[in-house]
């Protein structure tokens, strides 16, 4: 293993040791009988979350957790599996799981469970609550996904409605509740909230880092106590001197010549090996697209510039490419299309990722590569306020 992102590797004798110890203890009770029914993480494109119609919903700063739901087909009652992997190193302050309750169990309440290598289980909630924070999978656990006890609360505990808990400079904050009726209370010291405590009536403004309980009353009963925490963060933007031109600088390589050698002009992997180029030609382009003049074989393209970033939120990039590409925001590597496939070609391949960013310019850099055969390259984006799309060339500079 080699590099603080590199992929895990489970050939180590002590980690397969730790892998066949949990699949022998639960393997009967939580593995057999399922079938993979959703997966969810940074990169994996499904059906679902095409559409916005995902079951469960992540909240990993770092994008490298992966979820995979299971369950036993025709059997509606039986608790439902969430495997939660980490393939990577990425440290994440923090990792919680948000789930559709009535994609689980529809008019009832949900008792999760945590399932650790070497550790007894945990139940983190039992009753009408849809969050869950949860230790980061060192480097796997499962959700255990199960109908609520009899006696467990009936009103459903407080959502925030955002997708991402950082912020650069303040944010409202809208909490809700399911179940109809509801008065939902809140304290911003730590304390458990009581009927006493302040009402959220409309949107809570913060400007700090701030740790928000919620409770909600309906009918006499109060729900389990959600915690949120909101952190600020320092706006990471780059100022200029000057007002910078529009478009981006592109570097067309041409010339492909493989080698063994460690310090190459570009350390994009083909098929395991490394490659430089013989000549290149550098230009300028108002949109993330191949230049007219590329040849069909053997090239790369080189993308450097800045993407203008209208408002503080999260945004998810998109690129579809063959052969390969790789890109960059603040100089963080957030898509990784390269070093995937062998010959013979497999076509676009898509993958995402996502970061939360200020407003204002950050750095942005696309690497792309073609090898032999048919080629392409897409890039798309999507945040606040904007629906995905190219990213038009008024967003675009250098």
């Amino acid at each position: 293993m080699r590099g603080k992102d590199a992929p895990r590797k489970y050939d180590d004798a002590a980690l397969y040791v730790d892998v066949y110890a949990f699949v022998h203890r639960w393997g009967k009770t939580c593995l057999a009988g399922y079938e993979e029914a959703f997966a969810l993480g940074n990169g994996i494109i499904h059906p679902l979350t095409r559409h916005g119609d995902a079951p469960i919903r992540l909240e990993d700063p770092a994008d490298s957790v992966y979820a995979f739901v299971r369950a036993r087909p025709g059997q509606p009652d039986a608790p439902a599996i969430i495997h939660l992997v980490n393939w990577s190193k990425t440290a994440r302050p923090k990792l919680a799981v948000t789930l559709d309750p009535d994609r689980f169990f529809p008019g009832r309440g949900l008792k999760l469970s945590l399932l650790r290598p070497g550790r007894e289980p945990e139940i983190l909630s039992d009753g009408r609550q849809a969050r869950v924070e949860v230790p980061s999978p060192e480097p796997w656990q499962m959700l255990v996904v199960e109908p609520a006890s009899p006696n467990a609360a009936k009103v459903w505990a407080a959502e925030a409605e955002v997708e991402d808990f950082g912020f650069f400079d303040k944010r409202s904050v809208i909490l809700r509740g399911r179940t109809p009726g509801v008065a939902i209370h809140y304290t911003t010291d730590n304390s458990e909230p009581t009927v006493k405590s302040p009402r959220c009536v409309r949107p809570l403004e913060i400007e700090n880092t701030t740790t928000l309980r919620a409770r909600v009353f309906a009918g006499g009963q109060a729900s389990l106590v959600s915690k949120f925490t909101f952190t600020k963060r320092p706006a990471d933007n780059i100022a200029t001197a000057t007002a910078p031109a529009p478009g981006l600088t592109y570097e067309l390589r041409e010339g492909v010549k493989f080698s063994v050698e460690p310090d190459l002009d570009d350390p994009m992997k083909w098929a395991g090996g490394k490659y430089k180029f013989t000549k290149s030609k550098e230009g300028r382009t108002d949109q993330i697209e191949l230049p007219a003049t590329c040849p069909r074989t053997m090239f790369s393209v080189v993308f450097n510039g800045l993407v203008e970033i209208p408002r503080d939120g999260l945004y998810t990039f998109h690129a579809n490419a063959d052969d390969g590409c790789r890109l960059y925001v603040d100089d963080e590597k957030i898509i990784d299309l390269s070093g995937r496939k062998v010959p013979p070609d497999l076509g676009m391949t898509e993958n995402q990722g996502r970061r939360l960013l200020s407003q204002g310019l950050h750095k942005l850099r696309l690497e792309y590569v073609q090898m032999r055969d048919a080629y392409g390259l897409e890039v798309q984006w999507q945040g606040p306020g904007i629906t995905r799309q190219p990213i038009a060339a008024s967003y675009l500079k250098h």
